[in-house]
């Protein structure tokens, strides 16, 4: 995993949610990490256009973020999705 990681280590933040190497957001750096590690998919991939983007505080963001160019065709993994995956397991709770 670690050397896995290594792979991205000093890549920027990615606020706009591209499905690239260049830029990475938190749950993007997972899933990419156990993929390549262990050849583990955490979560189903979704495209943008499968969230719901209307609420008046997402709209703002989505606006703010892209303007009139939404990639609603945009591979994106939520952390959602992740703690959705059947093959999790809880380990420890508090």
């Amino acid at each position: 995993m670690r050397r896995a990681a290594e792979q991205f280590r000093g890549r920027q933040y990615d606020p706009l949610f591209r499905w690239s190497d260049d830029h990475l957001y938190c749950s993007e750096l997972v899933w990419k990490v156990y993929a390549s590690a262990a050849g583990v998919e955490i979560g189903a991939l979704q495209q943008l256009r499968e969230f719901d983007l209307l609420a008046p505080e997402v709209r703002a963001q989505v606006d703010r973020r892209y303007g009139r160019r939404v990639p609603l065709g945009e591979p994106v993994i939520s952390p959602a999705a992740m703690f959705a995956d059947p093959d999790l397991i809880t380990v420890a709770a508090r």
